[in-house]
């Protein structure tokens, strides 16, 4: 099955908590590669910023890492950074690297996919 279609299979995990994200009280779980293009994403549009920075705009977005966020963080930016997408600058603080466009463009369209899928979250009626 194509990445595309795993994306929004009916095991995306959901996990409770409350976010600012239209008031909703759940998030979408990421991790893999899902998780180092939002990273990526972020630090592109939003600038230079530190693992817990990161966390925290992950956790207003609707996004949740699970386990230990910091070092969940931390290692997919070690991913990222071995391919230059993202260059350290200094102790736990990141910036967006370089990329091809067609890169540029696939973690785009994969981002907006998921930033669609917690607005949709957003607008489901409680249960």
């Amino acid at each position: 099955m194509p990445a595309s279609e795993r994306l929004f299979s009916d095991s995306d995990e959901l996990v409770g908590g409350a976010y600012e994200h239209g008031g909703m009280s759940t998030y979408l779980r990421v991790r893999g590669v899902e998780l180092r293009y939002l990273l990526t994403w972020l630090l592109a549009h939003e600038g230079p910023a530190t693992v817990a920075e990161l966390v925290d705009r992950l956790m207003r977005s609707g996004f949740d890492v699970g386990g230990r966020p910091s070092k969940t963080v931390s290692d997919a930016l070690r991913w990222e950074m071995s391919h230059g997408r993202v260059w350290p600058r200094g102790r736990g603080r990141y910036s967006f690297g370089e990329m091809p466009r067609a890169t540029e463009y696939r973690i785009e369209k994969r981002v907006r996919a998921l930033i669609a899928r917690v607005d949709a979250l957003a607008r489901e009626p409680a249960p």
